[in-house]
């Protein structure tokens, strides 16, 4: 979800035909969304909002839901493309007045901070979006900002919270790689953000502490959750901290080590993809091995117990959960027999 009011608006174009009717807006719509979703492989369209010729304001995630349109910015915008190319002319009346109620609408309704900066694309990152034509006539629009963004490569370090520093220096949460300019060891040092709440008898590794990447898209979960899956993920299975940190990406919630650590996927917090069908009102647990003809060592089992009392005490399992293998919503082996006849056994299965 987007923090709402944003300080940042940008400006787009999606650089290709234009419309003037709303039935051509539409089907131009509809093929930037499957576009999107299908070459992008995103959940959506990209923009929060796109404007027609017709007049008209298109909805692409709104106002609430965190946009794919300007990258490295996405978290703490939003975003309108006009249809068309605009490199050498404006778009009509209809769409600039469109454009400029939508700005006053999200003013007015606080989703925009009416002290708001406005950019085009191009201020952003290096490129032509939205055209030249249009990008001068913003520059005379209110609110258009002279503010140099910031443009260094420290920048997903910076928009997550964090400071570029030799990881040699204590870090209060944790290191991440690849965020900060410079050498290897000039790392990301970013406070805790895990999802991962307070949990009694279990050591969950945060994404931060294993290294996770961002992820491409994030919905939230319904908390607390009536179902709670067991998987496996079949290959070999680790019994320290280094080798299990090299398995961990991630359609699970959480995988399990036979180290005795969990470690955190996509937390509580965040719709998994790891129960086709009932990934949104599940949660889902991974133990890192192959247990067709065997279990899982007695750390790893009691991780996976303490982690689900973990996620009744704080809320998010509901107290009378039910318990499945992966296997009972599916054509599936997994968690592998041996494993699967075992939390047969459990409370709530």
């Amino acid at each position: 979800m987007e923090h709402l009011p944003v300080d940042l608006f940008f400006i787009h174009h999606t650089s290709e035909q234009s419309c003037t009717d709303p039935a051509h807006c539409i089907k131009i719509v509809q093929g930037i969304q499957n576009y999107h979703i299908e070459h992008n492989g995103w959940w959506d369209i990209g923009y929060s909002f796109l404007v027609g010729e017709d007049g008209n304001v298109y909805e692409g995630r709104g106002w609430k839901r965190v946009g794919a349109h300007t990258y490295g910015f996405n978290s703490r915008s939003l975003a309108l493309s006009f249809i068309g190319n605009f490199e050498n002319r404006v778009p009509n009346e209809k769409a600039l007045n469109a454009a400029k109620a939508l700005l006053e609408c999200g003013i007015q309704k606080g989703y925009l901070n009416p002290s708001y900066r406005l950019y085009g694309h191009r201020d952003a990152l290096p490129n032509e979006c939205p055209g030249t034509s249009l990008y001068n006539l913003i520059n005379t629009w209110p609110h258009y900002s002279t503010i140099p963004l910031q443009k260094s490569s420290d920048l997903l370090c910076i928009n997550r919270g964090g400071t570029c520093q030799d990881d040699s220096i204590s870090c209060p949460g944790g290191y991440v790689s690849n965020h900060c300019s410079g050498a290897a060891n000039r790392r990301c040092c970013l406070p805790s953000t895990s999802n991962t709440g307070s949990c009694n008898n279990v050591k969950i590794i945060s994404r931060d502490s294993w290294g996770a990447r961002d992820p491409k898209t994030i919905s939230q979960e319904h908390l607390p959750v009536d179902l709670f899956f067991i998987h496996h993920t079949e290959g070999p299975s680790c019994t320290d901290t280094a080798t299990c940190i090299n398995w961990s990406d991630i359609g699970y919630s959480f995988l399990v080590g036979e180290d005795g650590n969990v470690y955190e996927g996509r937390g509580w917090h965040r719709v998994g993809a790891h129960t086709q069908g009932y990934n949104s009102r599940s949660l889902a647990v991974s133990v890192m091995g192959n247990y067709m003809n065997h279990l899982p060592n007695e750390k790893a089992l009691a991780a996976v117990k303490a982690l689900i009392q973990c996620g009744v005490d704080n809320g998010y399992i509901s107290h009378h959960y039910r318990l499945y293998g992966h296997r009972d919503a599916g054509s599936t082996n997994c968690p592998g027999t041996t494993l699967y006849n075992l939390i047969r056994t459990w409370p709530h299965y």
